[in-house]
């Protein structure tokens, strides 16, 4: 794998053509782990050719074994195209679990409960400021516990810089949930595995799961309905 690194990276087609050969020979009896990073290294270097190699021998030697914990590693684009290659392989309930532990793993969810205790500060803090003061024949603008706010207004100004690249950071975040999110299709699920799983969630909203538990109850009507149908034509 290095060398196919060194060979991307030096723009050496002849080195990056032949390990390229090797790397797809071997990975037919490469182990899951290996298999996975080099899937991952695929997407690095977009190598189509790599990636469905790889691929077609994730699903055809590896399928009991797609989730291990070496998944939990992936970048997030790697992670969701991995999850869209196993949709016709692993049931929904565990590819939301799959989805789940990853985003814990690599701290989404510690963002989420930040964002809510912040949210929670923001709305007990008040700020009081005093009134203007002359001293020595100059203006200063102090706060009532006595800092100097030109100080505070340098510091606020550093802390709404980083305020709006967090913002811009979160944006990110949640666009990434919601669409990975959008791969699962939860009406699939019966009630007890949404109940264990979605359910249980902190990444999903109140109005997100009543409104999936809806459709889980309007397909299990429509599949009674069918049935009974079939019995009375009988």
């Amino acid at each position: 794998m290095d060398l196919f690194v060194c060979g991307n990276r030096w723009l050496v087609p002849s080195l990056r053509e032949d390990c390229l050969s090797i790397l797809t020979e071997r990975a037919n009896t490469m182990k899951i782990e290996d298999l996975i990073a080099l899937f991952e290294l695929g997407h690095i270097f977009d190598n189509e050719s790599l990636i469905k190699h790889v691929t077609l021998i994730l699903l055809r030697t590896q399928v009991k074994h797609l989730f291990c914990s070496r998944v939990l590693r992936l970048s997030t684009d790697v992670f969701a195209h991995y999850m869209a290659i196993t949709k016709k392989y692993k049931r929904e309930i565990l590819r939301y679990k799959m989805i789940e532990k990853y985003l814990q793993f690599n701290g989404f969810l510690d963002k989420i409960t930040t964002m809510e205790n912040n949210a929670v500060e923001a709305g007990n803090e008040n700020p009081k400021y005093g009134e203007i003061e002359i001293n020595n024949n100059r203006i200063e603008r102090t706060k009532l516990d006595g800092h100097n706010v030109d100080d505070e207004v340098e510091n606020n100004c550093t802390k709404s810089a980083c305020d709006l690249q967090e913002k811009e950071c979160q944006k990110l975040r949640e666009k990434f949930c919601n669409d990975i999110f959008g791969q699962i299709n939860f009406s699939i699920m019966s009630g007890e595995e949404f109940y264990d799983g979605p359910g249980k969630s902190k990444f999903l909203t109140l109005e997100d799961k009543y409104e999936i538990l809806y459709k889980i109850q309007c397909g299990r009507i429509r599949r009674m309905n069918h049935l009974l149908n079939q019995y009375r034509a009988r």
